[in-house]
């Protein structure tokens, strides 16, 4: 077997999907490598995600708030989009931080309009979280934002506390990885592989620095 020194060449397509080729590789490795390293991006980078929320005068997600123009269970798929970017990214898997929101219409309410703590960043400011009909409609609510790994349920993380909704928390940054192998030359050998490998993120993180971790 050669002593082979390979190499990553990124092509950046936009400012959230990345193309990387590796290669020369043994024959056979391409697949291997590639298999383990979607894997790896898919289920265990960090992040972080709202993982429970409490709307001022509502005590379930079935609440009618007067004003709003979409019901709760809609407004909290919205808050599961919000993305946010880790300012310190060595937080520990459980640590949190509360953010806050309190908007009067009328008008749109977006990620933007969250008050956050310093340490994180609204990634998708433009994301339209609600509606508010009139000049009194108003929707204020408090929200905890976790540091995790993965994806974890509700379920996981049951809560008897009246008005505290838990919700569903995507952690990981990476939205999609394609794994492809091509045949390259090393020498007059052309049984070696290439690996290309495809990384979309959810701009919270550029594909390049997830690859390295």
């Amino acid at each position: 077997m050669k002593n082979l020194s390979f190499t990553i060449e990124e092509k950046e397509i936009d400012n959230t999907h990345s193309q990387f080729k590796i290669s020369p590789l043994e024959a056979g490795f391409g697949h291997t490598l590639g298999t383990s390293l979607r894997r790896v991006l898919l289920a265990a980078l960090p992040g972080a995600a709202i993982t429970d929320v409490t709307f001022d005068k509502a005590t379930h997600q079935f609440t009618s708030l007067p004003g709003v123009k979409e019901d709760l269970v809609e407004v909290i798929l919205n808050l599961k989009k919000v993305r946010f970017m880790v300012k310190d990214r060595d937080g520990e898997e459980g640590e949190s931080v509360k953010i806050s929101l309190d908007k009067t219409g009328p008008g749109e309410i977006r990620a933007g309009d969250l008050k956050v703590p310093a340490e994180i960043e609204v990634a998708n400011k433009d994301l339209v979280i609600a509606s508010l009909a009139g000049k009194k409609s108003r929707l204020k609510a408090e929200m905890t934002v976790s540091y995790g790994v993965g994806y974890s349920p509700s379920e996981d993380r049951p809560s008897d506390v009246l008005g505290l909704i838990v919700v569903d928390a995507l952690f990981t940054p990476i939205k999609k990885v394609n794994v492809s192998v091509d045949d390259v030359r090393v020498g007059r050998e052309t049984n070696y592989d290439k690996l290309i490998l495809d990384v979309w993120t959810d701009g919270t993180i550029p594909a390049k620095k997830a690859l390295d971790q």
